[in-house]
């Protein structure tokens, strides 16, 4: 795991700005070490275009004050596409809750612009998408799965798409399922 995070900031650091990262399907899911929370999270500071034909998969998800993140999109215009999944470790905990600072997911994203067209995003430990303060973003033809079958009061709800101060956002032609039987 930690040797994937290591090979995909490298990734995103030797591709140049408009550039794209291919992620195959062999070898994967490519577990991604999430234990170093968002500050060590793989964080996409260019305009890129994400094509995932292979899984990646986090390997840490619990609520602390540096959260669990896989993907960190600070950048304009970063697109995430292809036939591929984005996976939370599988552990959920309804008791918890958390701020929009806290609060794992497994992208998240301040950019302006940003885009998810056909991915799937499965066993979100808290959060699949998480936007924040962010314009323009458009999350269609993807689909969220995976999550608790009940939920308790409060802000304890998982989310696959989470918006907090975001404007102008294009949602749609999404499907949300509650585990993987559908």
């Amino acid at each position: 795991a930690a040797e994937n995070l290591t090979a995909f900031k490298a990734a995103v650091n030797a591709v140049p700005d408009g550039g794209v990262i291919y992620i195959p399907s062999a070898n994967a899911p490519y577990v991604i070490d999430t234990t170093g929370g968002l500050t060590d999270a793989i964080e996409i500071d260019k305009r890129l275009t994400i094509v995932f034909d292979g899984d990646v998969q986090s390997n840490f998800g619990a609520l602390q004050a540096n959260p669990p993140c896989i993907f960190y999109v600070t950048a304009d215009n970063v697109t995430f596409t292809g036939t591929g999944i984005i996976l939370g470790e599988g552990t959920f905990d309804v008791t918890i809750s958390g701020t929009d600072s806290t609060m794992p997911a497994l992208v998240r994203v301040t950019g302006d612009a940003f885009t998810a067209d056909g991915i799937t995003i499965d066993t979100p430990y808290r959060t699949g998408i998480h936007l924040l303060n962010c314009a323009y973003a458009k999350i269609v033809n993807c689909n969220f799965t995976g999550g608790p079958t009940e939920y308790t009061t409060g802000n304890t709800a998982y989310f696959g798409i989470r918006l907090y101060l975001t404007e102008k956002i294009n949602i749609s032609s999404n499907q949300f399922y509650p585990d993987a039987t559908g």
